[in-house]
């Protein structure tokens, strides 16, 4: 089985945007991502830097992005 890739805080707010997301502001390394029509309480948190694997799908996840 292929092993999930990581993600960085980056590429992670690029993949989530192309889904619809968009950009609120957040902390000084906190990226704070909405979607008009969820609740606020739904919306993705990325930090800063390289994420790990598990984080990172479960980010994706919570976005609805990721099958698991």
């Amino acid at each position: 089985m292929p092993r999930a890739p990581r993600y960085t805080a980056n590429e992670l707010e690029k993949l989530l945007g192309q889904a619809g997301w968009e950009t609120k502001k957040g902390g000084k390394h906190v990226i704070k991502m909405v979607k008009t029509g969820k609740p606020s309480r739904d919306d993705p948190t990325i930090e800063g830097g390289t994420l790990p694997i598990g984080l990172s799908q479960a980010i994706l996840k919570q976005a609805g992005l990721a099958d698991n």
